[in-house]
């Protein structure tokens, strides 16, 4: 198809666009021009400073509901909703003297429902007369965008105004930019003496006692971009301190670097007065506590020096041996309560060290060389209750006594004693490098009372134990 014809195709399709809009017969220019008004997909009005119509596009029509007939007819005015009236009276003059404005208005449809709009307008000369050209753009979702953003600011404002704990929330730059009100309850302080002030306004209130540990976990939350949460103390406005729980959240932009941070602050001084109160309680309860293992050992040991000056009356060797063996009973346990009464843990003691402490009193009490018979202790760091402590104590007595007084004939060897924690068992070897436990002898069914005292204890410490005489005598107790 030749130009020409093109033009020609064009002319007759837009022959009845006509609306006041006057070009030249067969100007192919002027007919591009309607063309584009007609389609444009944002309504355009053309009309002059009083308001009358002079121009409206197919999709202003459509828009508003009218015909073009019936559009026509009206007046700007008529469809301005009484909101925007004085809007755009101001805006019309405003045309007057800069040309062009930028504004959000709102229209009447046919059916009196409401368009909001946002208007490009600017003047415009034809035929020597000045006239106001505006293409209009459907803000309907901007505006329920927007209503629903300011609904939850809304609802957001309202539960943090209304929250008891101080929120503030500050850029990366640590300028606040936003203080609830419960900053005058808590601190004493008005929004106005915080809010759009440096952060370091507030860190001047904290407790000089606070500074360090303040520093140290704003410097850690803005390097990692994890919460931190830390107890501390506020200057009041009327100079007392008082103490808050603060939760710091820091923010990140979309690189993933520190853009600022919220913050909330609780009121703790109750929490902190029953805390005291029960730190002084405790305290009263350990000082107790102490006193009473320190007496229960200081009886003890009077029960085993009674028994000690007991023996010293007595011919009978058997009788004299009983005596020994019930003191150094009384010992073990005597030891545990000295340990708990010296322990910060007034329910466990070091249990390594009550072991090396307990055998070399058994060396001593039994005369015994240590560089005859030699010990080899290989105990976990492990922290044990008196509920066991005792038990332990009582059957490394019995197993380490046995094995002074009967595997060492040559007065010669080495007791080696191991204790750890292996899953959720413990395990105590007991073992000497002697002659080795008799075969004939079921250690678990005997007539003497030290071995029926283990027997006893492991059971109650809801254990077992296992014999070995390989290399002497080796005691495996599991519990």
């Amino acid at each position: 198809m030749e130009k020409g014809d093109i033009t020609q195709k064009i002319i007759e399709e837009l022959k009845d666009l006509n609306y006041g809009l006057k070009y030249k017969n067969n100007n192919l220019e002027e007919i591009i021009k309607a063309f584009i008004l007609e389609r444009a997909v944002d309504p355009i009005f053309l009309h002059d400073i009083k308001g009358n119509f002079i121009y409206v596009s197919q999709n202003a029509c459509n828009s508003l509901g009218y015909t073009r007939e019936e559009l026509m007819e009206l007046n700007l005015h008529d469809l301005v909703i009484p909101k925007y009236k004085k809007l755009i009276n101001s805006r019309m003059k405003e045309l007057t003297t800069n040309n062009e404005a930028i504004f959000e208005t709102a229209h009447y449809r046919k059916d009196k429902s409401i368009l909001p709009l946002e208007m490009h307008s600017r003047t415009i000369e034809l035929y020597d007369k000045r006239f106001i050209f505006s293409i209009a753009h459907d803000i309907t979702r901007l505006k329920i965008i927007e209503n629903k953003s300011k609904e939850r600011e809304t609802h957001l404002s309202l539960i943090t105004d209304n929250m008891l704990d101080l929120i503030y929330q500050v850029n990366k730059d640590g300028v606040f930019e936003y203080v609830s009100p419960s900053i005058k309850d808590l601190l004493g302080h008005e929004i106005e003496d915080i809010i759009g002030k440096k952060d370091i306004e507030l860190i001047k209130m904290i407790h000089p006692d606070d500074l360090g540990i303040i520093i140290d976990s704003l410097q850690t939350a803005i390097a990692t971009l994890k919460p931190k949460r830390i107890q501390h103390r506020y200057k009041h406005a009327d100079g007392h301190y008082i103490w808050v729980e603060t939760i710091g959240n820091p923010l990140s932009d979309e690189k993933g670097e520190f853009s600022g941070a919220v913050y909330i602050t609780r009121d703790i001084q109750e929490l902190k007065k029953i805390e005291n109160q029960l730190k002084s309680s405790l305290e009263e309860k350990e000082v107790l506590l102490k006193e009473i293992h320190h007496r229960v050992k200081n009886n003890m040991q009077v029960i085993s020096s009674l028994l000690n000056l007991q023996s010293k009356f007595l011919n009978d060797e058997n009788a004299i041996n009983s005596l020994k063996k019930s003191r150094d009973r009384v010992k073990a346990m005597a030891i545990v309560h000295e340990k708990l009464y010296q322990s910060e843990d007034l329910s466990r003691i070091d249990f390594a060290d009550y072991i090396k402490k307990f055998v070399n009193h058994l060396l001593r009490s039994y005369e015994i060389n240590s560089k005859s018979i030699k010990q080899r202790i290989d105990v976990e760091n492990i922290l044990l209750d008196i509920n066991f402590a005792i038990p332990c104590g009582l059957i490394i007595n019995e197993l380490v006594s046995n094995s002074i007084k009967h595997a060492f004939p040559e007065c010669t060897g080495e007791i080696s004693i191991k204790f750890y924690s292996k899953s959720d068992k413990r395990i105590l070897i007991v073992s000497d490098n002697g002659i080795g436990f008799p075969e004939n002898l079921d250690f678990q069914n005997t007539k003497t009372f030290g071995l029926q005292l283990v027997n006893t204890l492991i059971n109650q410490l809801y254990g077992k134990i296992e014999l070995y005489r390989d290399e002497g005598s080796t005691f495996k107790i599991i519990f």
